[in-house]
């Protein structure tokens, strides 16, 4: 049997983006159960490790954990 490589590349980037959107959805899981004093903590964590990764020029990861912290402050301030 022969697959084309578009078939292959779409299965990589198929499996990368279900696993980003599973690990997304624990994380909302665990953000959910969380105490106000909790999130507190929380978002003050990621904001460090937001800052570390900008300094250290990792502005993907930065970003990434700007948008956590963005709903991190969504679920506080509710």
């Amino acid at each position: 049997m022969t697959k084309r490589v578009k078939d292959i590349i779409e299965g990589i980037y198929d499996s990368g983006e279900s696993h980003q959107a599973l690990k997304v959805a624990q994380v909302r899981a665990t953000y959910e159960t969380m105490s106000a004093k909790d999130l507190t903590r929380e978002v003050s964590r990621v904001e460090h490790e937001m800052l570390e990764a900008a300094r250290h020029l990792e502005f993907e990861r930065a970003a990434d954990l700007r948008n956590r912290l963005t709903e991190l402050k969504q679920r506080l301030f509710l």
